[in-house]
């Protein structure tokens, strides 16, 4: 598993790719709940789970920010 340093010098799409990955194993596993290391590997995917999706928001936050930011150089540049 990725930690979450890891996790922030991914690209989107991989980002993507380890969110769809994470969440077909945890799939299996509900299907297949045998014994208490099957739960304990639940809860350890969908922490990571929780922590892929954290990451994706935080660079969707970040390209958000800097959108407006870069829209208003360009604009300068272009009144010039």
């Amino acid at each position: 598993m990725l930690t979450t340093k890891e996790l922030r010098q991914l690209p989107t799409k991989d980002l993507q790719a380890e969110l769809e990955t994470l969440s077909r194993d945890l799939m299996k596993i509900k299907m297949n709940i045998e014994g208490t290391s099957d739960r304990h590997k639940a809860e350890s995917l969908r922490k990571q789970i929780a922590r892929v999706k954290t990451v994706q928001r935080e660079v969707q936050l970040e390209e958000a920010t800097k959108a407006p930011a870069e829209k208003e150089v360009k604009e300068e540049k272009d009144s010039k």
